[in-house]
């Protein structure tokens, strides 16, 4: 099942208070320095000979995602539209100024699309940690002779309204600050075969099901990768694949 949905929105979620439009301003504005340091170019240049296998020293890259909390700092902003500009902002403020790795600070503000995937009709369910990001996949079955059958075909939402207020708040917010451009971040992991199945089944079970169900397990990654194809067919069809050739 897909569907593009547009989706009405509370009145006052788009609204952003002055003083936060200020605030937000400002981040912009040093994230627009820092994206011009004659560092960034050289950076840029050495990405791309990396890309092209002939580096010249390796790239260095700290994920922070899994401490991303320990650097940022303590939000200022009340409003949901404004949050979330400011977590972008921050994000990449907060990782240049603390590590100043290889990462090349963009010179543009992302907007990602709102595309949410229940993937073979079933709900992924994790047990969190109580600090911090670690989490426990409880498996919504164990081997494939139970799973097979509970397997449907997967439902493709976008959210077009969401997209469309964040993509204007930010415009009309930060736009003559920094360029703001939609992109797709559905690509970055859920696009991989053995991502989704750990996420059913959990790594034993499925390194498992490899030894002592091998037939099964052809069929299982025979079905992922017609899902997984019929949503890129989905999202071809409905304008949401974007270029990821740029800093991405």
């Amino acid at each position: 099942m897909s569907n593009v949905q547009t989706l009405p929105k509370p009145a006052d979620e788009a609204v952003i208070p002055a003083s936060e439009r200020e605030y937000l301003r400002t981040l912009a504005k040093k994230q627009q320095e820092y994206a011009h340091l004659p560092v960034m170019a050289e950076r840029e240049r050495l990405w791309i000979l990396h890309n092209g296998l002939c580096g010249e020293r390796p790239m260095v890259v700290m994920e922070e995602d899994t401490f991303l909390d320990e650097i940022m700092p303590q939000s200022r902003c009340e409003s949901p539209l404004g949050k979330k500009i400011e977590q972008t902002l921050c994000h990449v403020i907060a990782a240049h100024e603390t590590f100043d790795d290889d990462k090349v600070v963009p010179n543009y503000f992302p907007v990602y699309l709102d595309i949410g995937v229940n993937f073979l009709g079933l709900a992924i369910r994790k047990t969190l940690a109580a600090e911090g990001v670690g989490f426990h996949i409880e498996p919504v079955f164990k081997t494939l002779e139970e799973g097979l059958p509970l397997l449907r075909h997967s439902e493709f939402i976008y959210d077009k309204t969401a997209t469309d207020l964040m993509e204007k708040a930010a415009c009309d917010v930060l736009g003559d600050i920094l360029p703001v451009i939609r992109k797709n971040s559905f690509h970055w992991w859920d696009t991989m075969h053995t991502w989704q199945v750990v996420h059913l089944m959990g790594m034993e079970n499925m390194y498992l099901a490899m030894a002592l169900e091998p037939d099964e397990f052809h069929r299982l990654m025979r079905i992922v990768t017609d899902e997984l194809l019929a949503c890129l067919r989905w999202q071809e069809e409905n304008g949401l694949l974007l270029l990821n050739n740029g800093n991405d």
